[in-house]
């Protein structure tokens, strides 16, 4: 039994949860278990904030021989969002500062400062791209572009 708060929840829910995996992912530890509740495989995070308790039970389950784990989780990322080829333009002040970052997959240079790379965690390139502040502009795609800079508006409002 699970007593879980996701970030979308108002408070915490119990849940009968299956575990099939335990995984490390960016200095946190997770979950991948089959809800019974929701009727499907979620992932879940420990922390003291969201996980408030977690009771083991007696009862048994046959792990669903179906169940392969690249099919709940990405390549590069714990959530499987699917690839975003990214296109930025590199002050060539912070260029050696850049090259040291792990973009994403297939990372090439276009053209002189002009780079391009596949992302899989959206949310992690944003706090990436967000470090080299003016630095690094953000090209394509224009839904990327659009996204960044109503997340960036939206945290300027709170000032």
């Amino acid at each position: 039994m699970l007593t879980y708060q996701s970030k979308k929840q108002k408070s915490a829910e119990k849940y009968l949860v299956d575990p099939y995996e335990l995984i490390h992912y960016s200095n946190s530890y997770y979950l991948l278990g089959f809800n019974h509740t929701r009727n499907d495989y979620r992932i879940y995070r420990f922390s003291k904030e969201r996980m408030s308790d977690c009771t083991l039970t007696n009862r048994k389950f046959l792990r669903d021989t179906n169940f392969h784990i690249e099919q709940h989780i990405g390549k590069t990322s714990l959530f499987k969002e699917g690839f975003k080829r990214i296109i930025v333009q590199v002050d060539p002040s912070v260029l050696p500062f850049f090259k040291e970052v792990n973009w994403g997959v297939d990372f090439r240079q276009e053209s002189e400062n002009i780079y391009s790379f596949l992302v899989e965690d959206i949310h992690l390139f944003y706090r990436r791209i967000f470090s080299f502040e003016k630095n690094v502009k953000i090209l394509s795609p224009q839904a990327v572009v659009d996204e960044y800079r109503k997340k960036l508006t939206s945290t300027l409002l709170n000032y």
